[in-house]
């Protein structure tokens, strides 16, 4: 076994897509409780998925960013 991890852990792994922009979606919720994600929650699951090769529109990304906005306080 690496010391190193070379490539996306996504890239390694077998999982749907579905599961993929899951753990995406897991990943921003994360950032945002910390401070650490774009104000453009759309944007920025566009952004990953694209990064990941994992396919998502406009729509499903805005549908989910809303989704996210509303588990967030204010």
């Amino acid at each position: 076994m690496s010391d190193f991890q070379n490539e996306s852990v996504q890239a390694g792994n077998d999982a749907t897509g579905g599961d993929k922009i899951d753990g995406i979606v897991d990943q921003v919720r994360a950032d945002i409780a910390l401070g650490h994600a774009d104000t453009d929650i759309a944007a920025e699951l566009l952004e990953r998925a694209k990064t990941s090769g994992v396919p998502l529109t406009e729509d499903e990304a805005g549908r989910i960013a809303s989704e996210i906005s509303g588990e967030t306080p204010a």
